[in-house]
């Protein structure tokens, strides 16, 4: 006789359910790893839930506590409440197969094809990337041409990395061999000789490190020839993913020559040009580390009171064990070099991760690297180490994204100040040096860095810092305090310990390893109890002047 247990269940209730926790225990084929939410997962759910209705919604959660998963069912919870389509953002590929991975182990039906008749149909989640939602021919549709797709709820993950996309996204860079830069430089170039003449020449001699922001009024002046000489070359490969984002706000951006390259980008983001974002009924950002929320109202347009009320676990505690140590704070007299042989001998026995800002800095290591990670290998890279021992591995200029559990990462190296993306952010960092505003954004790529390698509350990595200017950027202007909770209450205990290291040399720091890396009881007590009641910092403080600035904005684009 055939059975067919369908006929037990009355309704399709895991197609009908709202509330995250009971769709997650209707799944009918998850893996076994997801027998059970964590705790800090039901928590963000139920505040999710009782705040659902609005627009802008932010969630902070610790790395490795389990975003992807809390970000999916939430998905699938406005797909039952037909409030789709649904789409699901990482930061690049790499991570979209991650989210991909983690949707088919639960059981939840994904695609990565925007044309899809399910994901349209509001049927399925679409898990895309950063790049292919926000650029200038965005199958979403672009400014005047309207929504192409729809959007109903959007979640974007990993936001601190879909923010330095964006940015990169409506940035307009072209190099000396164009034929736009000489045009633009020589309409420029009796302005910038008016604010130095040896910088110009400088210029003209591509020399590193050299760049000029061109000052506005000249910019102002200028603007109708040099959109003549732009629209020129619209459809080239430089330009035609970005052209038609800032094309329309040429008028309102910021100008920077040197290096022998012009970089055009505008002073805030114009969001509207991706009208499938803005007008989403749900938008939820979704974070690990990013302490200072305002740069979603400069980049996003959220308004101020979103980044008031963030969603978190109730407790901070869910973070893995970490030992910070930086050498060259303990002992002056450590060279780099020194370090560089004190970390290839740990990598005799255990993975050892650098991430360094540039191909330069990766040069450095290149005699003693078993493996360098750019981009375009990053994905086999991960792989190798998740699944044996590789030894020194350097990755170049990714800090966040990569998710290395266990023995693939329990010693993690910080090598030198995380490098800015775009030239006028390096100026800017020049101008308003050891200010807040640049401080948050160095404390926020190298917290992310820190995080590669503790993906669960019982993972453990040692972190090394190295490099004069990143000690003296962290150990000066109280930058500690610009860490999450966790992370500051970790560097607070490492900071303890480095008391008794004082004036160490290599040997000792090594002993010290060591007990960590074999989970010395002693220390595992001391970590664990500066977690305990642990809250997540929700006291966001509302910068007047980046609201000022997007209002002033909005406002000058509408010629208001």
């Amino acid at each position: 006789m055939a059975i067919d247990f369908k006929r037990l269940t009355s309704s399709d209730s895991l197609n009908v359910e709202l509330y995250p926790r009971k769709i997650f225990s209707l799944l009918p084929n998850k893996a076994k790893k997801f027998n059970y939410p964590r705790d800090v997962q039901s928590e963000v759910w139920d505040k999710w839930f009782e705040m659902k209705d609005s627009n802008n919604l932010i969630i902070k959660m610790n790395t490795g506590s389990g975003k992807t998963l809390v970000g999916l069912i939430i998905l699938k919870s406005c797909l039952n409440e037909v409030i789709g389509p649904c789409v699901y953002i990482a930061p690049d590929l790499y991570l979209v197969e991650q989210v991909i991975n983690e949707a088919t182990q639960l059981g939840l039906e994904v695609t990565d094809d925007p044309h899809s008749a399910r994901f349209k149909k509001s049927k399925s989640i679409l898990v895309t990337s950063i790049y292919r939602l926000i650029n200038g021919k965005s199958v979403f549709g672009v400014g005047d041409e309207g929504i192409k797709i729809e959007i109903g709820s959007i979640i974007i993950d990993d936001a601190h990395a879909c923010i330095s996309t964006t940015e990169s996204q409506f940035t307009l860079n072209f190099d000396s061999n164009h034929p736009a830069y000489n045009q633009i430089f020589q309409l420029l170039i009796d302005d910038l000789k008016k604010q130095s003449e040896v910088r110009v020449l400088e210029i003209e001699s591509n020399e590193p490190g050299k760049n000029m922001l061109v000052p506005y009024w000249a910019w102002i002046d200028n603007i109708d020839k040099i959109s003549k000489i732009l629209y020129l070359h619209k459809e080239t490969d430089d330009f035609k993913f970005k052209w038609p984002l800032i094309s329309n706000y040429l008028k309102y951006c910021r100008c920077v020559i040197g290096e022998g390259e012009i970089e055009i980008s505008p002073i805030n983001i114009p969001i509207t040009m991706i009208p499938s974002i803005v007008n989403a009924k749900r938008k939820v950002f979704m974070t690990a580390t990013l302490s200072d929320d305002n740069i979603l109202i400069s980049h996003f347009d959220l308004p101020p009171e979103s980044i008031k009320n963030p969603i978190t676990p109730l407790y901070a505690d869910d973070v893995g064990d970490r030992m910070i140590l930086s050498p060259q704070e303990l002992n002056p007299n450590i060279s780099n070099e020194d370090l560089r042989l004190f970390f290839k001998d740990l990598s005799e026995t255990y993975n050892v991760i650098i991430i360094v800002p540039s191909n330069y800095k990766a040069s450095l290591w290149a005699e003693l690297s078993d493996l360098v990670l750019h981009a375009e290998n990053l994905s086999y890279g991960v792989d190798q180490l998740n699944r044996t021992h590789v030894g020194l591995v350097i990755i170049v200029n990714k800090y966040d994204g990569i998710d290395l559990p266990k023995d693939a990462c329990h010693i993690l190296v910080i090598d030198d100040v995380p490098d800015l993306r775009r030239k006028f952010d390096i100026l800017e960092q020049g101008y308003l040096i050891d200010s807040d505003y640049t401080l948050n954004r160095l404390i926020t790529q190298i917290e992310q860095g820190m995080g590669r390698g503790i993906r669960s509350s019982d993972d453990y990595c040692l972190v090394f810092l190295m490099g004069r200017n990143l000690t003296k950027c962290l150990f000066n202007n109280n930058a500690i305090d610009k860490f999450t909770n966790a992370t500051k209450a970790q560097i607070k205990l490492s900071e303890k310990l480095s008391e008794q290291l004082h004036n160490s040399d290599l040997t000792d720091i090594k002993d010290v390893s060591l007990k960590f890396l074999e989970r010395d009881k002693e220390w595992i007590k001391a970590s664990k109890e500066i977690l305990i009641d642990l809250k997540y910092d929700k006291n966001n403080t509302i910068n007047e002047i980046i609201i000022a600035q997007r209002k002033a904005f909005n406002s000058a684009c509408i010629n208001n």
